[in-house]
């Protein structure tokens, strides 16, 4: 059995971006009916781009339990860790940290993403690596692009990404459908990693 959730996001003028959990619905009918509702009310129709549709599967996961900070400091004999974050930017959201400084090594991530408009053809995905506050820097060191995506409304199309890192900070991202298993796209790169204090 498949439901449906409905959240919304957009950008604040000062820069900063703001998100809304809206409800489940059992079918996409129903979640339509609610969006279309939504719609006409103060907010949602300043911005009517910023809805977002999720499609689950019941019973299924989608994402690896468990807790993370955004910084982990190095602890002695911890082995080799992250010696900067890691972290997935798209056109929806800016530098959102999956691994976290001070991680340990081998460490992976996965989860489920989305197209964000209606028909959407090709869905770009950039693995950022460095310092996540608005002021810090950061780069790029790989980038998933899906391209050939069918006419879909946005947010209906689900797409599982993967990251992982070795202890030589090699970085591994691939993309593929979450229901089918398909790959779409896969990348490397590499990323800092502390050994005992010394980044290399």
């Amino acid at each position: 059995m498949d439901v449906y959730s409905l959240s919304y996001i957009r950008q604040l003028p000062d820069g900063n971006w703001a998100s809304m959990f809206i409800g489940v619905y059992s079918s996409l009918k129903r979640l339509e009916e609610a969006q279309e509702r939504l719609r006409r009310l103060r907010g949602f129709r300043d911005s009517p781009e910023g809805f977002r549709v999720q499609c689950y599967r019941m019973d299924e996961e989608y994402d690896d339990p468990g807790f993370f900070t955004p910084w982990l400091p190095p602890q002695p004999g911890l082995g080799t860790v992250l010696g900067e974050a890691i972290g997935v930017e798209t056109v929806a959201a800016p530098f959102t940290v999956l691994l976290p400084r001070g991680k340990r090594l081998p460490a992976s991530y996965s989860g489920v993403y989305s197209t964000n408009v209606v028909d959407q053809p090709a869905v770009t995905v950039n693995v950022v690596a460095g310092d996540p506050s608005p002021a810090g820097a950061a780069r790029q060191p790989a980038q998933l692009v899906v391209s050939g995506l069918p006419a879909a409304q946005a947010g209906l199309l689900q797409i599982h990404l993967s990251l992982a890192a070795d202890e030589q900070g090699a970085v591994s991202a691939s993309a593929r459908y979450a229901h089918t298993g398909a790959v779409l796209s896969t990348a490397t790169g590499v990323v800092a990693v502390d050994r005992g204090g010394q980044p290399s």
